[in-house]
């Protein structure tokens, strides 16, 4: 297996070789078309030169220039789509290069990242752990309150024992509203 940073380059060498390979078929079909395009145009030159020889009009080396230059024009409709017929068949090789670059990556890039993310989730574990524990202790705490009566009897207003039960149950908040609550807590006057 290739390290990652090198597993990566090698893909992206292959995505751009397979968007390349795309961008070159379409660049032959454009060369093509207008190569295709030039050839009634040049023979219809070559037939009028050819008219205007039997007549008189042109000399048999008119006709010879432009037999050369209807050649020309022919050889380059076949060229072009000859280069046309080689972007297309290396598509297919590209996307499979690209595919199997893929799969190359794969495993280096979730290794990598995984030891990248495995101290963040190692913490992230940890700490709801602890979150499990503290809200352990708030519901204890709270149950206190509510046992001793001094939540009943309005000894402790009501706000401080609704942040405790919603600290208690700390799933259902957000991390600000979690937060917020805790300073309230811990800045509430009994």
């Amino acid at each position: 297996m290739k390290p990652y940073k090198e597993a990566l380059a090698d893909f992206k060498k292959a995505k751009e070789a397979e968007r390349n390979a795309r961008l070159n078929i379409t660049a032959t079909q454009d060369e093509y078309k207008k190569a295709t395009a030039a050839i009634p145009k040049v023979y219809e030159e070559l037939t009028s030169i050819m008219a205007d020889a039997e007549a008189g009009l042109a000399t048999d080396r008119n006709v010879e220039d432009m037999r050369i230059r209807f050649k020309r024009v022919q050889d380059e409709a076949n060229e072009a789509k000859m280069r046309l017929d080689v972007a297309e068949k290396l598509l297919p090789v590209r996307k499979a290069q690209l595919k199997d670059a893929q799969t190359a990556l794969k495993l280096p890039a979730e290794s990598y990242f995984r030891q990248k993310a495995e101290p963040i989730l190692t913490a992230l574990i940890e700490t709801a752990d602890k979150l499990q524990d503290y809200s352990k202790h708030i519901e204890a705490i709270r149950q206190e309150m509510d046992g001793s009566g001094i939540y009943s009897d309005n000894i402790v207003p009501y706000p401080f024992n609704l942040n405790f039960d919603l600290i208690g149950n700390v799933r259902k908040l957000t991390y600000p509203q979690f937060r917020e609550q805790i300073l309230t807590i811990k800045n509430s006057k009994a």
